[in-house]
């Protein structure tokens, strides 16, 4: 099961950023889950991706990463 503690996170200590509530979030399928609002928080990097609506924030991030390397190309 993935762990945080490779990061210096305890498990414990990880909350889910959509709800915000004490409930801890729980090891499942390579990333974490909230029992609660059942939003599934991939690991990327050996590091949880704790940002609310994750899909939605790594597409984000790669199309601002195609957009940086098509610059640096043409640079």
């Amino acid at each position: 099961p993935p762990s945080s503690a490779s990061a210096g996170l305890p498990d414990a200590l990880l909350r889910c950023p959509q709800c915000l509530r004490d409930t801890s979030l729980e090891p499942a399928g390579g990333g974490w889950l909230c029992g609660r609002c059942g939003t599934q928080y991939p690991r990327l990097g050996g590091l949880p991706w704790l940002l609310p609506a994750p899909d939605a924030r790594r597409v984000e991030w790669r199309q601002r990463f195609r957009l940086l390397e098509r610059e640096l190309d043409t640079a």
